[in-house]
């Protein structure tokens, strides 16, 4: 299993806390940028570019489609 994420780079935590239905969290973002954080081997994920946006517009039409 791997180790925490805050072993390998710098976390920012945002003063602001979610809701994750468990309780409450605070946000956070690694303090890489998208090329650093590509050449230290994570995932990087752009929730705000238009293709992610429609992705995640179809995935939730999809789920209403055969869940209801």
């Amino acid at each position: 299993m791997p180790d925490a994420l805050t072993n390998y780079v710098p976390v920012e935590y945002a003063a602001k806390e979610i809701d994750t239905g468990k309780g409450r969290a605070a946000r956070s973002a690694i303090q890489f940028e998208k090329d650093g954080t590509e050449d230290a081997g994570l995932v990087k994920i752009d929730l705000l570019g238009n293709r992610s946006l429609a992705v995640i517009r179809d995935a939730i039409a999809a789920v209403g489609a055969h869940e209801g």
